[in-house]
């Protein structure tokens, strides 16, 4: 029995103790009210989703047209970039300081000298503005305008087997 309790507490201290310490508390925030906009049901697409794969689009464009060395399109892309960037910082006010416009800008203007390495350094300030606002902001974002609202859910109550929403059939459940 002896044995069997040391086992137990190694394999606590093995696999609980280390996802215990390196746990972190998520607080959610509420989306600014200027994205209701972007989304349905005020918007009839969401259009913050279409505006991000734009982004990406034109910053993973300059990538792929430089490896192919199609220096005219990678510039193209850069162009994109600058005006995509503007307008998504346009559009959600709140989020200016997620946005450097300087670092989008000096990327465009390292695409044109050509040189893979200057491009390279060029887009690490823009990838980390995007990555910030992303882990800061992206559950908020995708909770709020994504998921369904429990409002929405019908289930069918396995006694009954009538129709009965969500909230009332999670209530019932807890007794």
């Amino acid at each position: 029995m002896k044995l069997r309790s040391k086992w137990l507490s190694l394999v606590f201290l093995v696999v609980f103790v280390p996802v215990l310490s390196y746990a972190k508390d998520m607080v959610i925030k509420e989306p600014p009210k200027s994205m209701d906009k972007l989304y349905p049901p005020i918007s009839k697409e969401q259009k913050w989703v279409h505006l991000m794969h734009k982004l990406s689009g034109h910053f993973g464009g300059v990538f792929v047209d430089m490896k192919e060395q199609d220096w005219e399109n990678a510039e193209k892309h850069a162009n994109q970039l600058v005006e995509t960037y503007k307008d998504a910082s346009d559009l959600v006010p709140e989020w200016k300081d997620y946005f450097d416009h300087e670092a989008v800008k000096k990327l465009a203007a390292e695409v044109k000298t050509h040189d893979p390495e200057k491009i390279g350094k060029a887009a690490e300030p823009v990838g980390k503005t995007c990555g910030k606002c992303h882990a800061e902001q992206y559950v908020s974002v995708w909770t709020k305008y994504q998921w369904p609202s429990i409002e929405s859910i019908k289930l069918t109550d396995p006694i009954s087997e009538k129709e009965i929403k969500y909230d009332k059939y999670m209530w019932l459940l807890a007794g």
